[in-house]
């Protein structure tokens, strides 16, 4: 019975999510994470909907809750922590709720240890750039450019759109906008050269149209991209 709330509790905390009924998502979210103390998903998912309702510090709890567990279990098992896809997905989630709460040291250490994981999964590979994207706002340039151009080297067509993105947004925030508008066309050649996955990246490739509108002027075409995005 108890292995059957926890099953119910945990679709369900999916299913309201992916239909915008938040609410309902926190609620069963919370839920399973009662039931389920010692699996870090559980823990995770009711980080990921609180987040959702502008509930960040609480979901910062629930995502520390899961490194805690999930620490654990790796260090039992004796597994690298590359082996489990979710260890990285909460530290990303964990790494930016602490810089949208202006924890800057905690959010560092949190993407910048995600950024150094091995990752087979293109989703994940994608989720990286939130480690360049955090140098950029800490005016990090240099170290921004070395974290996209990894990216950017990858051979997989996906990632390396995604670190073309990067790039360019750090062209962007240093200025150079005939360097960016390369990088653009070439993130967009490398993305319709993918034999598929484009709707992955295709949000990040619109941020980096608006941004770049914004900076060269065209501020009505770059809001309206940034809003739609």
């Amino acid at each position: 019975l108890a292995l059957g709330g926890v099953a119910a509790h945990h679709h369900l905390t999916h299913a309201y999510e992916n239909s915008g009924q938040y609410a309902k998502a926190v609620e069963h979210g919370g839920a399973d994470a009662r039931l389920a103390p010692a699996v870090p998903h559980a823990q995770h998912m009711h980080g990921h909907v609180l987040r959702r309702t502008g509930q960040i510090a609480q979901a910062v709890a629930a995502f520390e809750e899961a490194d805690r567990v999930q620490r654990a279990y790796l260090a039992a098992e004796h597994l690298p922590p590359e082996y489990i896809w979710h260890h990285e997905h909460n530290l990303d989630l964990l790494g930016s709720s602490y810089q949208y709460l202006g924890q800057m040291r905690k959010a560092e250490r949190e993407l910048k240890t995600a950024f150094d994981l091995p990752s087979a999964l293109a989703v994940q590979m994608y989720q990286k750039r939130g480690w360049p994207e955090f140098l950029i706002s800490r005016g990090r340039l240099d170290e921004a450019m070395a974290a996209g151009a990894m990216l950017a080297a990858h051979p997989v067509s996906l990632v390396r759109a995604t670190g073309t993105i990067e790039v360019a947004h750090v062209h962007l925030a240093a200025g150079r906008f005939a360097e960016a508008a390369d990088q653009v066309n070439l993130a967009l050649r490398t993305l319709r050269a993918a034999s598929n996955g484009q709707a992955l990246v295709a949000p990040a490739f619109g941020e980096l149209q608006g941004e770049f509108y914004l900076r060269a002027g065209d501020h009505e075409k770059g809001r309206a991209m940034l809003r739609d995005v």
